[in-house]
């Protein structure tokens, strides 16, 4: 996902790019940042501090993916995050991070 990044800002390419760029890595940050879930009190990750959980599919809920006690796998988290901050660096989206 980080890899379209280049494409939105890249000027070589067709404007229907660069914008069909961007709206699949906001697309899909949305879709991961609505998907998450919070963890539980008493589950392995709780910290006490509200940490979230992100889904291994954006399509598809966390709580779906995984469900309260299941085995986070660092790598899917990693990569939403990844998203996430990818989402904030597009043109129009300063200010707009995590909301």
């Amino acid at each position: 996902m980080r890899a379209l990044i280049p494409g939105v800002a890249d000027g070589r390419l067709p404007a229907q790019t660069r914008t069909t760029a961007a709206r699949l890595v906001a697309g899909t940050a949305e879709a991961l940042w609505s998907g998450k879930r919070t963890v539980q009190a008493g589950e392995a990750a709780d910290r006490g501090h509200g940490a979230v959980v992100f889904s291994q599919h954006a399509a598809q809920p966390a709580g779906e993916t995984y469900p309260p006690g299941a085995a986070v796998e660092l790598s899917t988290q990693l990569q939403a995050w990844m998203v996430l901050e990818a989402a904030a660096t597009l043109p129009g989206n300063a200010g707009n991070a995590g909301n």
